[in-house]
């Protein structure tokens, strides 16, 4: 459910700031403002979950769901969303420096099946400051936050950086920053939608029509500009290279947008605009974007499409006058990522020693697990590498099994017998339950791990549509 409130959040940032970028024709939009607030309700609707669903099943998606779930009604749910984003931005007139803000509220009332019916409310948020003015002191910070945490989310980029990739990186945004906010692109720009968008404009409004065919030539041209004119740290090689993999696209056959396309209405207000409502007509056509993406032809039994409507208001304010609200961190209500990625990168660059096992150790297992003498057993060599990785060695010779691995609890070694209830650690003689090899496999009580490595059973699953067990230990 959260990854549909997320997709939901994405789209919805997507199409509310493509008005923007499409307003290159009218001066009011071209030179549209750099504090606002932007406040968006919006509504998102799968319209052919029959087909859909179809599109699923080609993938080989179980029939036996249809037992649990009436698919196309939960489908379509699922995926259609009412939702409400509001962007607060205070950005410098040569965009070098900016503070953003952009949250999101979305709703989902989804039907399960005739007796099972929830809705969900999630909440995303993003939060960025950047200030490239300083080149020997940059900052980029990004706060977010998510439905399945409860606390935020920080990364400070610069703080995981060397001083040479700092460089580069400020480099990398200056040149990106000059390449969107010179005149050369704001021709460019406005020569595109000249070219592939109907643009209608009076003093009070205008309105923006683009179909599939001007969609699609605008990201045809907007790839070549970008290829041909960005970063200068690109060789003559690398540019070729990226214009080939262009050119090889199947951009005549790409279909994103159905009959209706995007449908775009402004309305102005002392000489800014103050409102936006937008109608797109989303048909992506499942087969030539497969193909589009790989080059290669699906094999579907017949054409997919997967068809959504996107409508969104939206109202401006506070032009001028935006402060943006960013979140007050502490040592309670965060987490900071740029802190566990440097130590990870310490780890990586010293001689760390894994430590095993892990917290949890879970294996799926594709047969049934034998329960004997009211015993249930587990196969001893996908436990202890799903424990150890690649760190356990594991042999058979003569009909004894030997398993060593330097990270074992109190000892090296391992070593049982088919059908013997003895067990050795290091050479000195245990008493366990009998171990079984049953099809080629080596099978050992849970309770071996229980007793003699101190972890705890936890759980065993077994999932009837695919006729399988999965279990696992908690070690520490």
């Amino acid at each position: 459910m959260m990854s549909t409130s997320i997709i939901s959040f994405f789209l919805a940032t997507v199409m509310l700031f493509t008005p923007v970028c499409a307003g290159a024709q009218v001066d009011v939009l071209f030179e549209s403002p750099t504090n606002y607030v932007e406040e968006t309700s919006y509504k998102i609707t799968l319209d052919n979950s029959e087909e859909f669903y179809q599109l699923l099943k080609d993938f080989e998606i179980p029939e036996e769901y249809e037992y649990f779930a009436d698919i196309p009604k939960f489908l379509e749910t699922l995926f259609s969303t009412d939702g409400k984003i509001c962007v607060q931005a205070d950005i410098s007139d040569d965009k070098k420096k900016a503070q953003i803000a952009v949250t999101s509220d979305n709703y989902n009332s989804v039907d399960f099946n005739r007796n099972l019916k929830f809705d969900v409310s999630a909440k995303l948020g993003m939060w960025i400051t950047y200030d490239f003015t300083d080149a020997e002191n940059p900052v980029f910070e990004m706060i977010y936050s998510i439905p399945r945490m409860e606390k935020y989310v920080h990364i400070d980029v610069f703080d995981m950086l060397t001083d040479g990739q700092k460089e580069k990186v400020v480099s990398l945004m200056d040149e990106s920053i000059a390449l969107g906010n010179n005149e050369i692109t704001n021709a460019f720009t406005l020569k595109l939608f000249e070219n592939y968008a109907d643009v209608k404009a009076s003093l009070t409004g205008a309105t923006i029509k683009i179909d599939n065919k001007g969609l699609v030539g605008i990201i045809k041209e907007m790839l070549e500009y970008t290829t041909t004119n960005a970063l200068a740290s690109l060789t003559e090689e690398d540019r070729k290279l990226i214009k080939e993999d262009i050119e090889a696209f199947d951009f005549e056959n790409l279909q994103i947008l159905g009959k209706d396309g995007i449908v775009i209405n402004y309305s102005f207000k002392n000489g800014n605009i103050s409102a936006i409502s937008t109608l797109a007509d989303i048909s992506l056509d499942v087969d030539g974007l497969f193909t589009f993406i790989t080059g290669v032809i699906p094999d579907f039994e017949t054409e997919k499409k997967i068809d959504f409507t996107f409508n969104a208001e939206t109202v401006l304010s506070k032009i001028g006058s935006t402060k943006v609200e960013i979140p007050t961190l502490t040592e309670k209500n965060s987490i900071s990522l740029s802190d566990m990625i440097k130590e990870e990168m310490e780890y990586e660059q010293s001689e760390y020693q894994p430590s095993y096992p892990y917290y949890h150790v879970w294996v799926p297992q594709a047969e049934n697990l034998p329960v004997i003498d009211g015993e249930l057993y587990v196969p001893l060599r996908k436990t202890l590498e799903n424990a150890y990785d690649n760190s356990v060695k594991i042999s058979f010779e003569n009909g004894v099994i030997t398993a060593s691995c330097e990270y074992f609890p109190d000892f090296k070694t391992i070593q049982l017998t088919n059908e013997s209830d003895k067990v050795y650690f290091d050479g000195v003689e245990k008493t366990t339950s009998k171990v079984f090899i049953l099809d080629g496999i080596t099978y050992v009580s849970n309770e071996l791990f229980n007793e003699h490595f101190g972890w705890n059973f936890y759980q065993a699953v077994y999932d009837m549509l695919e006729d399988a067990y999965s279990y696992s230990f908690i070690t520490k």
